[in-house]
């Protein structure tokens, strides 16, 4: 079962388009993991698109947000469950705190939107899901690693309940 075998070894990220997406999605990727990445993502953001477009009175802008959105989350979700993911996001040079943090910091952007898009959401929307985010990735990265996909989804679970 060679496609049960994992390499943690990475190849180096190729130049241009190709070298963007390698570092994206991780260096490596199986065409059948960027299928799904890529797929799901792009069937997510279509249903919520059709979904907003024919039943909700959005604006343009808000359309464009939410389906956006959609794509980035839904393929992000995908993406991070690869082992090209794994592989190059975790890699031995990117495991110090100061990285997740980073990573987490910069997708205040995400609420943002939402934020600005949904005036109705405003500020206090904005602050309780980044305020939720932050708290949920500090305690996953000071959980000890054979817990962490575990209290992961609890937290998942329950931001969802």
């Amino acid at each position: 079962m060679e496609h049960a075998k994992v390499d943690w070894e990475y190849p180096k990220p190729r130049r241009g388009f190709t070298g963007f997406v390698d570092r994206l999605v991780g260096p490596g990727a199986t065409a059948a993991e960027l299928w799904l990445q890529f797929g799901f993502a792009a069937l997510t953001a279509a249903a919520m698109f059709l979904y907003a477009w024919y039943t909700l009175a959005w604006s343009s802008w808000q359309l464009f947000v939410a389906t956006y959105l959609m794509f980035d989350i839904c393929g992000g979700i995908v993406t991070n469950a690869t082992n090209a993911a794994k592989r190059w996001w975790h890699r031995v040079e990117r495991r110090h705190v100061k990285n997740h943090l980073r990573f987490i910091l910069l997708h205040f952007y995400m609420p943002g939107l939402i934020a600005l898009a949904f005036p109705e959401a405003g500020l206090t929307f904005f602050l309780v899901t980044y305020l939720t985010l932050m708290a949920a990735a500090l305690i996953i990265i000071y959980t000890p690693l054979y817990l962490r996909r575990p209290v992961a989804f609890i937290l998942y679970v329950g931001t969802l309940i």
